[in-house]
Protein backbone atom coordinates (compact mmCIF):
# COMPACT_ATOMS: atom_id res chain seq x y z
CA UNK A 1 0.00 0.00 0.00
CA UNK A 2 1.46 3.29 -0.27
CA UNK A 3 0.46 6.67 1.55
CA UNK A 4 0.90 10.15 -0.60
CA UNK A 5 1.59 12.98 1.87
CA UNK A 6 3.37 16.06 2.06
CA UNK A 7 6.95 16.16 2.90
CA UNK A 8 8.28 17.12 6.45
CA UNK A 9 11.65 18.48 6.85
CA UNK A 10 13.17 15.29 8.25
CA UNK A 11 12.60 13.48 4.75
CA UNK A 12 14.83 16.12 3.51
CA UNK A 13 18.12 13.28 3.63
CA UNK A 14 16.37 10.91 1.82
CA UNK A 15 14.77 13.41 -0.38
CA UNK A 16 18.25 14.26 -1.53
CA UNK A 17 19.25 10.71 -2.05
CA UNK A 18 16.26 10.34 -4.72
CA UNK A 19 17.17 13.81 -6.14
CA UNK A 20 20.19 12.54 -7.15
CA UNK A 21 18.99 9.57 -8.55
CA UNK A 22 16.37 11.38 -10.27
CA UNK A 23 18.59 13.52 -12.41
CA UNK A 24 20.80 10.70 -12.73
CA UNK A 25 18.22 9.08 -14.67
CA UNK A 26 17.65 12.56 -16.68
CA UNK A 27 18.86 13.00 -20.34
CA UNK A 28 20.34 16.12 -18.74
CA UNK A 29 21.86 15.18 -15.67
CA UNK A 30 22.65 17.68 -13.12
CA UNK A 31 25.32 17.67 -10.37
CA UNK A 32 23.84 20.03 -7.39
CA UNK A 33 25.30 20.82 -4.17
CA UNK A 34 23.67 18.48 -1.17
CA UNK A 35 23.26 21.42 1.53
CA UNK A 36 21.76 23.91 -0.89
CA UNK A 37 19.32 20.72 -2.03
CA UNK A 38 18.72 19.61 1.46
CA UNK A 39 17.89 23.41 2.65
CA UNK A 40 15.58 23.82 -0.28
CA UNK A 41 13.02 20.79 0.02
CA UNK A 42 12.87 21.45 4.27
CA UNK A 43 11.90 24.94 2.88
CA UNK A 44 9.00 23.55 0.55
CA UNK A 45 8.41 21.09 3.05
CA UNK A 46 6.95 23.82 5.38
CA UNK A 47 4.32 26.56 4.83
CA UNK A 48 5.70 28.34 1.67
CA UNK A 49 4.40 30.96 -0.85
CA UNK A 50 7.10 29.49 -2.70
CA UNK A 51 4.93 26.09 -3.52
CA UNK A 52 5.10 22.29 -1.87
CA UNK A 53 6.83 18.65 -1.91
CA UNK A 54 4.88 15.41 -1.82
CA UNK A 55 5.88 11.89 -1.36
CA UNK A 56 4.68 8.66 -1.62
CA UNK A 57 5.97 6.28 1.20
CA UNK A 58 5.51 2.49 0.74
CA UNK A 59 6.49 -0.02 3.53
CA UNK A 60 7.99 3.09 5.41
CA UNK A 61 10.17 4.08 2.98
CA UNK A 62 9.64 7.36 0.37
CA UNK A 63 9.80 5.84 -2.69
CA UNK A 64 8.72 9.28 -5.00
CA UNK A 65 8.34 12.72 -4.66
CA UNK A 66 6.31 15.54 -6.76
CA UNK A 67 8.08 18.79 -6.03
CA UNK A 68 5.52 21.67 -6.99
CA UNK A 69 5.64 25.17 -7.23
CA UNK A 70 3.43 28.33 -7.28
CA UNK A 71 2.39 30.19 -10.86
CA UNK A 72 -0.20 32.66 -11.69
CA UNK A 73 -2.56 33.19 -14.51
CA UNK A 74 -3.97 36.67 -15.00
CA UNK A 75 -6.74 35.83 -17.32
CA UNK A 76 -8.42 33.81 -14.64
CA UNK A 77 -6.43 36.28 -11.98
CA UNK A 78 -5.53 32.95 -9.29
CA UNK A 79 -2.42 30.89 -8.38
CA UNK A 80 -1.42 28.05 -10.39
CA UNK A 81 0.37 24.80 -9.75
CA UNK A 82 3.82 23.80 -11.81
CA UNK A 83 4.33 20.35 -11.04
CA UNK A 84 8.20 20.57 -11.49
CA UNK A 85 9.61 17.60 -10.66
CA UNK A 86 7.94 13.68 -10.30
CA UNK A 87 9.98 10.64 -9.61
CA UNK A 88 8.94 7.02 -8.42
CA UNK A 89 11.89 4.98 -7.43
CA UNK A 90 12.73 2.16 -10.21
CA UNK A 91 11.52 -0.74 -8.06
CA UNK A 92 8.18 0.97 -7.43
CA UNK A 93 7.32 1.99 -10.82
CA UNK A 94 4.41 0.73 -12.89
CA UNK A 95 1.98 0.40 -9.69
CA UNK A 96 0.03 3.60 -10.01
CA UNK A 97 2.16 6.08 -7.58
CA UNK A 98 3.09 8.37 -10.38
CA UNK A 99 -0.67 8.82 -10.79
CA UNK A 100 -1.51 8.60 -7.10
CA UNK A 101 1.24 11.68 -6.56
CA UNK A 102 -0.04 13.54 -9.88
CA UNK A 103 -3.74 13.01 -8.44
CA UNK A 104 -2.59 14.48 -4.87
CA UNK A 105 -0.74 17.72 -6.75
CA UNK A 106 -4.55 17.85 -7.91
CA UNK A 107 -5.74 17.92 -4.95
CA UNK A 108 -3.40 19.92 -2.90
CA UNK A 109 -3.57 22.75 -5.15
CA UNK A 110 -7.39 22.94 -4.97
CA UNK A 111 -6.90 23.16 -1.18
CA UNK A 112 -4.62 26.35 -2.07
CA UNK A 113 -6.81 28.08 -3.91
CA UNK A 114 -5.15 27.35 -7.74
CA UNK A 115 -7.11 27.15 -10.76
CA UNK A 116 -4.88 24.81 -12.58
CA UNK A 117 -1.67 22.09 -12.68
CA UNK A 118 0.72 22.74 -15.32
CA UNK A 119 3.74 20.35 -16.13
CA UNK A 120 5.72 19.52 -19.38
CA UNK A 121 7.78 16.33 -19.99
CA UNK A 122 10.44 15.84 -22.82
CA UNK A 123 9.33 14.54 -26.25
CA UNK A 124 11.31 11.64 -25.65
CA UNK A 125 9.35 10.57 -22.27
CA UNK A 126 6.86 8.30 -24.06
CA UNK A 127 6.08 5.98 -21.05
CA UNK A 128 5.02 9.25 -18.94
CA UNK A 129 3.23 10.49 -21.42
CA UNK A 130 1.28 7.29 -21.98
CA UNK A 131 0.12 8.21 -18.15
CA UNK A 132 -0.10 12.26 -18.80
CA UNK A 133 -2.53 11.54 -21.64
CA UNK A 134 -4.94 10.11 -19.41
CA UNK A 135 -4.77 13.02 -16.89
CA UNK A 136 -4.89 16.15 -18.75
CA UNK A 137 -5.38 17.43 -22.09
CA UNK A 138 -2.62 18.04 -24.08
CA UNK A 139 -1.34 21.69 -25.25
CA UNK A 140 -0.86 22.07 -28.55
CA UNK A 141 0.33 25.23 -30.50
CA UNK A 142 3.06 26.49 -27.88
CA UNK A 143 6.81 26.45 -27.62
CA UNK A 144 8.28 26.62 -24.10
CA UNK A 145 11.51 28.72 -24.43
CA UNK A 146 13.72 29.70 -21.65
CA UNK A 147 16.34 32.26 -21.00
CA UNK A 148 19.00 31.46 -18.65
CA UNK A 149 19.82 34.20 -16.63
CA UNK A 150 23.12 32.60 -15.38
Amino acid sequence: MVTIREATSADAPTLVKLMQLYYGDSPVPHQFSETAMAAHLVRLSQSNSVGGLLVAVQNQEIVGFALNYFGFDTRALQRTLTLNDLFVQQQARRQGIARQLIQATFTWAQAHDCVSVDWMTRTSNLSAQQLYNQLAERETGWYHYQHRLS
